[in-house]
């Protein structure tokens, strides 16, 4: 676990800092309409610099398709235990001690996402870029360790272990409001907050033993509701293409509401779901139907005037 988050961590800064250092050249002076919007847009007092992504020319439209594929992770919080003792009187009038303990401890197992959705930029941002929805499927696994323990007057009569496991498989429409701070003219991040109302295609669990205070094993509602907070670098990788590598952690769990939490439990323990996805974000072009307009006036794209026939 520790050597996953480190793996993650090392990514996120190693990749940025690559692509930065080999993007650090000084920008070629640009016309407003090679721009895409940004701060830039709204002073228009000021010269536009290199900090734009999406495209201002009326040839791009300001909504396209996005996809995104990547792992998903349970992130398990630490493990809980119980104890239940008994103190007896032999026939001999000795004193017996009887414990029972019990420990879960859970650990966090990697699955698979995918999302297709749709994305919309603003020509005049405040605050929010752009808004994207969508269609996502994510598989989320993990297990537990389930173990107990007889004891009598401190010696180990007997231990029992048994892994406890869930693989669970959801269809999930999301929403997200982004924000981008640029870097350069290639390189932004992104900070979005966003909802995700999942439905649980296919509960797949093994075990059902739970700590004696616990009174049974407990999962995730059936069409849970969160609010998430969405981290992301982008790369204008092409004209039209953009990618953005995300990581997504829920917030706050609004279906099914007890407490603040933002976590889902499982058996006895509960884990934060961690997606890490790479987006492919598509620019669109307009359609130029238009035909080719000359000038009343009778002067041609060459800018001559056509010979009349009959007309010297």
């Amino acid at each position: 676990m520790r050597n996953f988050l480190k793996y993650i961590f090392f990514l996120f800064l190693f990749i940025p800092s690559l692509l930065i250092a080999q993007n650090k050249k000084k920008p070629t002076k640009k016309t407003k309409q090679e721009y895409g919007h940004g701060q830039g847009y709204l002073n228009k007092n000021k010269k536009r610099n290199d900090f734009d992504v999406f495209p201002l020319e009326t040839k791009y439209r300001l909504g396209g398709w996005l996809f995104g594929i990547g792992p998903t992770y349970m992130l398990a919080y630490p493990g809980d235990k119980d104890e239940i003792v008994s103190n007896l009187t032999d026939t001999a009038g000795s004193s017996v001690i009887l414990s029972n303990n019990y420990d879960a401890l859970p650990r966090g197992r990697f699955g698979l996402m995918a999302e297709l959705g749709w994305f919309h930029s603003f020509r005049r941002p405040k605050g929010i870029e752009y808004i994207d929805f969508g269609l996502s499927y994510k598989m989320l696994r993990g297990s537990e360790k389930f173990i107990q323990q007889n004891w009598i007057n401190n010696v180990m009569l007997s231990e029992t272990e048994i892994k406890q496991t869930f693989s669970d498989h959801f269809l999930s429409l999301h929403f997200n409001a982004v924000s981008q701070r640029h870097i350069n003219g290639r390189l932004f991040i992104t900070n979005a907050l966003g909802v995700n109302f999942d439905y649980t295609l296919i509960p797949n669990r093994s075990g059902g033993l739970a700590l004696p205070k616990n009174g049974g094993v407990t999962f995730p509602v059936q069409m849970p509701l969160q609010l998430h907070y969405k981290f992301g670098f982008g790369i204008r990788a092409k004209e039209r293409l953009l990618i953005v590598p995300t990581l997504e952690m829920p917030v706050f769990n609004i279906l099914a509401f007890t407490h603040i939490v933002s976590t889902h439990p499982y058996f006895n323990s509960r884990y934060r779901p961690m997606l890490i996805s790479v987006r492919f974000m598509f620019i669109r072009k307009t359609k130029n139907d238009c035909p080719p307009v000359y000038n009343p006036a009778g002067v041609g794209p060459d800018g001559k005037s056509p010979k009349l026939k009959g007309v010297e």
